[in-house]
């Protein structure tokens, strides 16, 4: 396997990790930290629904973005304005301003992954498909369990003691990385194109299967954490194995 096709084969499901082992590195600590600075419960499921709710207005524009332009750069940019809206929104406290740095984070995060997946999809190949799509959930699979564990020896350690600080550290290793990216070039399709496809039935089920994993999803990172460590009494590493 030459250096292209290793790039090729590699890069987007190490991006892919980094963005969720940055993301839940930080994510996973973030209701006790917000609750310590004296917000209500209310505010913090707010502020972490927003995450998730700010990209689904995008999604499909960033869609379209990946196709008609290079993705690489979009990548790039999509870790870029995660990184700073995590840095920004670790030196505030006020509701409002966390509110649209925490929609900033989550539009960035969106624009990243649509794009990277993008990527990865347009120079699979034909060949061995399903092996390689495996391969890149599987690796940004890990990120989910290796960046609440690596967060909690961060904070326990007292290194970074804002849980926003360590998701911005966590990636920006991963923001050069990208620039490392294979070019793709863009291609034109049509918006009546793209409303077929969105009307075909295995999508819509396929959407609607997403959404209840991603409410479960929302849930559990607004109150796991806290149960964690109200309830049984857990601390940060303990909370990073489980």
């Amino acid at each position: 396997m030459n250096v292209a096709r290793l790039r090729r084969f590699l890069l987007p499901p190490v991006l892919g990790f980094s963005f969720i082992f940055a993301f839940r590195g930080f994510l996973a600590y973030l209701p006790p930290y917000l609750r310590d600075g004296g917000m209500g419960e209310e505010a913090i499921g707010i502020l972490v629904a927003v995450f998730r709710i700010a990209p689904v207005l995008v999604l499909i524009p960033f869609g379209m973005l990946g196709d008609r332009f290079e993705p690489r750069r979009l990548v790039t940019l999509g870790l870029v304005l995660f990184a700073l809206g995590l840095f920004a929104s670790a030196q505030v406290e006020n509701f409002a301003l966390l509110l649209l740095l925490f929609m900033l984070v989550g539009v960035g995060g969106s624009l990243f992954m649509v794009n990277n997946r993008a990527t990865y999809y347009k120079t699979l190949g034909d060949s061995t498909r399903a092996t390689k799509l495996g391969w890149y959930q599987g690796v940004t699979g890990l990120g989910f369990g290796v960046g609440p564990l690596v967060g909690a020896w961060v904070i326990q350690a007292r290194w970074l003691e804002s849980p926003m600080l360590v998701g911005a550290v966590f990636i920006l290793p991963f923001v050069f990385l990208s620039l490392l990216g294979e070019r793709v070039p863009g291609t034109r399709i049509s918006l009546p194109e793209y409303a077929r496809d969105l009307r075909q039935p295995g999508v819509l089920v396929l959407a609607v299967v997403v959404f209840l994993f991603s409410f479960h999803f929302g849930v559990e990172a607004s109150c796991f954490t806290l149960f964690l460590q109200d309830v049984l009494q857990q601390d940060a590493g303990h909370v990073g194995w489980t």
